[in-house]
């Protein structure tokens, strides 16, 4: 097995990091979500940790979908990010625009808990796990790739999404 690191900026902590603990992994600076399809093809991975990511994106549902097709059938993602604890239902908060911003210019968006699973939902993984921690607000989901039938606790709605599929 091997592991690919990826992130749009050379960062010298990860050199350093892989220095440090004799890691063999393949780094790969320079890219963005939106590259990672085309770099590597559909499929090539069976685990996908995507952490701090999705908060920065202006189009925060292109992980999800980029992930899932990236991921082999039974394949795990682990998504980490900042989120918005105040709602209970599915939103997407705009952080330029919110009542108290996180004060971070590449902030664009943070999801609330059922925005999270419900994207994740929408593209194909079955949750594994949710959880939540308070300062900072993180959540962290745990999805396994499956076929849309196979998503369990699906509302009446995304039933009859998977049933015509998604359009984009």
């Amino acid at each position: 097995k091997s592991v690919t690191s990826v992130d749009t900026y050379r960062l010298p902590t990860h050199v350093i990091a892989r220095k440090l603990l004799g890691a063999n992994t393949n780094y790969v600076p320079g890219l963005q979500i939106k590259d990672l399809l085309e770099k590597f093809g559909e499929k090539s991975f069976d685990v996908i940790c995507c952490c701090g990511v999705i908060y920065h994106m202006l189009n925060p549902m292109s992980a999800f979908i980029v992930a899932r097709k990236l991921l082999r059938e039974g394949g795990v993602l682990i998504l980490e990010s900042a989120y918005s604890p105040a709602f209970d239902d599915a939103f997407l908060v705009m952080n330029t625009e919110a009542k108290k911003p996180i004060e971070e210019l590449y902030t664009y968006w943070t999801p609330s808990k059922r925005a999270g699973v419900g994207m994740m939902k929408l593209v194909g993984f079955d949750m594994l796990s949710v959880q939540t921690i308070k300062a900072p607000e993180r959540l962290t989901l745990v999805g396994q790739a499956v076929h849309p039938n196979e998503v369990k606790n699906r509302q009446e709605i995304l039933q009859k999404v998977h049933g015509v599929d998604t359009c984009d």
